[in-house]
């Protein structure tokens, strides 16, 4: 604690910055000074070796001790806590949680202990002995109720003439020093000060705002909404017999065994999904900070979405406390217990809306994201699924979804916006109108990488992150998601290190990528960091068979985690995925995570559209599906490279001209193979035979594929990217069975034409 106190700031500059902070550490340590005059009583009696007791120190004094080490633990923390320092791994963390194991343990005794002191106060023994007529007509009448009688401090006083000569000095303790008292009578303002709040809790309950509120719980997720009915009432019965119980435990000083049925019945109830007990149990219990009058609250919020409106949403949180789960409203945040901060982000486009909840010592991470819900535990449901999709069925069809992307926090619109032209094929103005209309659209995610723009030059590397960055600057920071990746082996890219060595996926080369990648984006933190790809050999790129030959020594996978976790432990990186990963790769991070106690990735991001389906459906579907792994696939080049626009088909056409195939010779060019724009024609007939474009179509199957969690869109121009989006908006979801019926029937003559 001295080195942290030398190393910090001076006082003027904390009392002027932090002067909350300031109050806090001097009541402690005033609280600190008192126990430490009662340890070093303490101590002294240690030393001469006057025990109260023939055993040892007393219990009364075993627990001040463990309050006094606990208090000083925790002042340690705060101080670390205050200076910025980590505290992960640090032994005070783990001094603290023996502590409080402690001071749990002991609690049952003190209960006993208080018990005892209860009855001795509330009941007095006289000292005459009851004759057996009284002891007849105790057991006939009703029970007293021992909580009516109160200290009588008359009693206490001698009521003798006694002097000094007849044995005054020596205390007698009263026969009778409790007595019956009358219960305190209720002033006439008090009375209808009472009534008045009844009155306005009977009108708040029938205000349209509650109302309308609890009609709302139809759209939050199942996860919650099962919970309430017969489940939480036999929950809440199951509480009540055990507190019965306990009671009984501790006036017979007996305890009572528990069988096996109920044993299982108690695992049932304290599952995440069982036990959300009372889901709008306390909610009248705060009715009052509620609007009566009918107009609209303080916390109405207006989302301005193009081509959808102004729209207004009522602000309310859900959040989490002993396993259930409370409505409340915003106004009440400040009355909830200091041990959790309340995160709120309200989703304006699905009827979804939750609180995410984190310990006081822990800062919540930024949630990026416009218009999301959160939840602190994400129960995935018991009966299979036919989609991913975590959120309810009731979003609007003409609208984005949202989507939790594997085992992370994240909430993911259904499209996560593309940016490798940036810089390259897109001016920093240009870059900056896509942005602000895909996240006006309701876009909440954007995806870059340290070698961006494409394709990679030294020359031109990193100008996508630092366009990114300017528009960033206008933007609030936890309202964006941001994807990055580092580079995996690559002899051609040993621009991309300071060593001019090829980059690799080790420790020192990840936080080398992650340092320059969050200087560029002037940022603290990146929510997703992805393996651009593997460090080892795999077929990339169109590439299908693996080539034993090309077998390579690579970075062991526990130890690419163990670089990733570095950062993560920093606060530099949320979350971790792959990209162009394979099957194999997947399952081998997933194991070492699991082994070694690392992060686990959460998301795959690799090729996937009508053109090439083969390499992700064969096995990587169930690698990454919720029931086993839980990886969402962020799906790039749904229009395989530009080839589902069309636009290739007719080589004389303006835009085949200025598109990429031919702007860049050689790149992509499994996509523009005649092979592939046969298959692609045979796509563009069955797309016009539906009344759909052949855009509506591609985007249309990738959005509507369970097992895609975001689909990677990215366009040169503006009417690219509108049409792009409109396409997920306004075409039918899902596509109906004969439009699948269809593609498939294309599929299963001609499978994957772009595999080399």
């Amino acid at each position: 604690m001295t080195e942290v106190l030398s190393s910090m700031p001076s006082d003027e500059r904390i009392s002027r910055e932090s002067p909350q902070l300031v109050a806090l550490l001097k009541e402690m340590k005033e609280g600190l000074d008192n126990v430490t005059n009662k340890i070093k009583v303490l101590t002294s009696k240690v030393k001469a070796g006057n025990f109260p007791t023939s055993d040892g120190i007393t219990y009364l004094e075993a627990k001040h001790l463990l309050l006094f080490n606990y208090c000083q633990s925790l002042v340690y923390f705060m101080l670390r806590k205050a200076k910025g320092l980590s505290i992960q791994g640090h032994p005070v963390v783990r001094s603290l949680v023996e502590i409080r194991l402690f001071l749990e343990k002991i609690r049952p005794v003190d209960r006993k202990m208080q018990y005892q002191i209860q009855k001795l106060t509330n009941t007095t023994t006289t000292t005459e002995e009851p004759t057996l007529a009284q002891k007849g007509t105790a057991k006939s009448e009703k029970q007293e109720d021992l909580l009516k009688y109160r200290p009588n401090p008359d009693l206490l006083i001698s009521k003798t003439k006694a002097t000094s000569e007849d044995g005054s000095g020596v205390y007698r303790p009263p026969k009778f020093a409790p007595t019956a008292m009358e219960e305190d009578k209720m002033s006439k303002q008090e009375k209808n000060a009472l009534r008045k709040e009844k009155q306005m809790m009977r009108q708040a309950k029938q205000s349209a705002y509650v109302r309308e509120l609890m009609d709302d719980l139809e759209g939050r997720p199942e996860e919650i909404r099962e919970s309430v009915g017969a489940e939480s009432r036999e929950a809440r019965r199951y509480i009540e017999k055990m507190e019965e119980r306990a009671r009984q435990e501790e006036e017979l000083f007996t305890r009572a065994p528990i069988t096996k049925a109920e044993k299982q019945k108690m695992k049932h109830l304290t599952k995440s999904r069982n036990g959300l007990l009372g889901l709008t149990e306390s909610f009248f219990d705060e009715i009052k900070s509620l609007p009566l009058d009918g107009s609209a609250p303080e916390e109405m919020t207006s989302f301005n979405n193009a081509g959808s409106g102004d729209r207004k949403f009522k602000r309310r949180k859900l959040y989490r406390l002993k396993g259930s789960y409370r409505v409340i409203n915003e106004s009440m945040a400040s009355s909830l217990n200091s041990s959790v901060i309340l995160a709120s982000l309200i989703d304006a486009r699905c009827s979804t809306s939750a609180v995410t909840c984190f310990p006081l010592h822990q800062a919540p991470p930024p949630v990026g994201g416009r218009n999301l819900a959160v939840l602190w535990r994400w129960k995935r449901k018991k009966k299979s699924s036919n989609s991913f999709v975590v959120f309810s069925k009731k979003q609007p069809e003409n609208s984005l979804q949202y989507r939790k992307l594997g085992d992370s926090d994240l909430v993911i619109s259904e499209i996560t916006l593309g940016t490798m032209t940036y810089g390259q094929q897109n001016t920093e103005k240009e870059a900056h109108e896509q942005l602000s209309y895909a996240f006006g659209r309701g876009i909440n995610v954007l995806d870059t990488a340290e070698m961006y723009p494409i394709p990679p030059r030294e020359e031109t590397q990193g100008r996508t992150d630092l366009y990114i960055s300017s528009w960033l600057k206008t933007q609030p920071r936890d309202k964006v998601i941001l994807a990055t990746k580092v580079s995996g082996y690559s002899e051609r890219s040993r621009y991309l290190r300071d060593s001019r060595e090829a980059p690799r996926v080790d420790a020192a080369n990840i936080r080398e990528s992650v340092e320059k990648s969050l200087k560029r984006l002037n940022t603290d933190y990146i929510d997703l960091l992805q393996i651009h790809w593997p460090d080892r050999y795999v077929p990339l790129f169109g590439e299908y068979l693996y080539d034993s030959s090309k077998w390579r020594e690579s970075v062991p996978f526990a130890e690419q985690l163990r670089g990733f976790q570095e950062l993560i432990d920093e606060g530099k990186v949320r979350y971790i995925g792959v990209s162009n990963e394979t099957s194999y790769g997947v399952m081998e991070f997933v194991h070492a995570a699991k082994v070694e106690g690392l992060p686990k990735i959460v998301s795959i991001q690799n090729n996937y559209s009508m053109l090439v389906r083969c390499k992700f459906e064969i096995d990587l579907v169930e690698v990454c599906h919720p029931k086993n792994y839980n990886i969402g696939l962020l799906a790039y080049s749904p229009l395989a490279g530009g080839s589902l626009s069309g636009k290739y088909l007719d080589i004389n056409s303006e835009a085949a001209k200025k598109g990429r195939f031919n702007l860049f010779p050689g790149y992509m060019e499994r996509y523009n193979k005649s092979f592939a724009k046969e298959v692609t024609t045979k796509y563009l007939e069955v797309a016009k035979k539906h009344g759909l474009s052949l855009v509506e179509l591609a985007l249309a199957f990738a959005r509507d594929r369970p097992f895609v969690t975001s689909s990677i869109i990215g366009a040169t121009t503006m009417d690219q990217l509108r049409e792009n989006m409109d396409a997920f908006l306004t075409t039918e979801r899902p596509l109906p069975p004969e439009v699948t019926q269809d593609i498939e029937s294309v599929f299963k003559k001609f499978k994957d034409p772009a595999i080399d």
